[in-house]
């Protein structure tokens, strides 16, 4: 199998952390990404044109970070990060689907221009700051168990799915006077436990050493 994708992406990171928790990493082949984005080599491999995407070793391509990450949850033995109540499953799905659509779409728009390959949407950052992601963290805060896990009291998809997007959040956002836990305690009863654990540290070295990486070649 070869894992296709570079740190910088939240969702290539949501697949690594999975292997990281299983003790897989060196299960795995890393292969980068061919050609770049939008880059022939990429289409030839995977139709959707976007990392992360799982090539197989029949062959076929399994795109999408969270369809990569729970595939990896069910293939290598370890911690399995569903949930086994019903309820606790449905908990950690809703609170990846309220990262997926309701909070990452807001926070790309905030960084996108970062990356130099558009200019600001000046709508689309408004839109984000005045309710886009106010939303989104009223949303977790009312889904959020309140520990220091997002569900229940063990890792699960719903950790791994937060933990590559608050890099972004921590790195990005504060200029803009976004303040995510401000009169949110559950969602701030996580991220003080969570930040100081060795999974979100590393998480964040290699997202931050990928931007550095990306943002040295466009100079």
């Amino acid at each position: 199998m070869k894992l296709r994708g570079v740190h910088v992406s939240p969702y290539y990171e949501r697949a690594y952390l999975v292997l990281e928790v299983k003790d897989a990493v060196g299960k795995v082949e890393l292969a980068g990404m061919p050609g770049g984005f939008g880059s022939a080599e990429l289409l030839a491999e995977s139709p959707l044109g976007k990392i992360p995407y799982l090539l197989l070793d029949d062959g076929s391509c399994l795109p999408e970070g969270q369809i990569i990450a729970e595939y990896f949850n069910a293939m290598f033995d370890g911690h399995d990060l569903q949930p086994a109540h019903p309820a606790d499953a449905a908990r950690s799905r809703l609170v990846a689907r309220i990262v997926d659509v309701y909070m990452a779409p807001h926070t790309a728009a905030l960084t996108r221009p970062k990356f130099g390959r558009v200019g600001p949407d000046e709508a689309a950052i408004a839109l984000a700051l005045e309710t886009g992601l106010p939303s989104a963290f009223d949303f977790l805060e009312k889904t959020l168990s309140g520990g220091g896990y997002a569900v229940g009291e063990m890792l699960s998809f719903a950790d791994i799915a937060l933990i590559p997007h608050m890099f972004f959040l921590e790195s990005f956002l504060s200029e803009y006077g976004i303040r995510p836990f401000d009169g949110r305690d559950r969602f701030s009863a996580w991220w003080q436990y969570q930040q100081s654990t060795d999974l979100v540290k590393n998480c964040h070295a290699r997202i931050e050493t990928s931007l550095d990486a990306i943002m040295a070649s466009m100079k």
